[in-house]
């Protein structure tokens, strides 16, 4: 209320909340323009973010997402290639690379038992 009674009264009036030692006093001051502090100016200055604000700064964030993990994917592909070219000039190749869990439900229940065990 304060805030809006300054600026109805006078424009170039800048109303500033100061902190307070207790959650429930609150101190206003009002400064003529000119003399207000940096803080005061800065609060002042600080623009809330409109949702349209916040939109385009989500898409720009997710944007920049998708082209660093495009980029991490063709890093490894170029990775991979390399691997495979130097495998075939080599003569090398990956073993054991489709391994597959197949132990039961059981086992797995039953393996923390055994390491207590042990």
């Amino acid at each position: 209320i304060v805030y809006e009674a300054a600026e109805e009264c006078n424009e170039d009036w800048v109303a500033h909340n100061e902190p307070s030692e207790f959650l429930d006093e609150s101190v206003v001051a009002i400064y003529k323009d000119g003399h207000a502090p940096e803080e005061a100016l800065e609060e002042l200055n600080r623009v809330e973010l409109t949702e349209d604000m916040i939109g385009e700064q989500r898409a720009m964030q997710e944007q920049q997402r998708k082209k660093a993990s495009e980029e991490n994917r063709n890093i490894e592909a170029v990775h991979k290639k390399a691997l495979e070219e130097d495998a075939d000039q080599h003569g090398v190749e990956a073993l054991n690379t489709n391994k597959r869990d197949r132990r039961t439900a059981s086992d797995f229940q039953s393996e923390p038992n055994k390491r207590t065990k042990q």
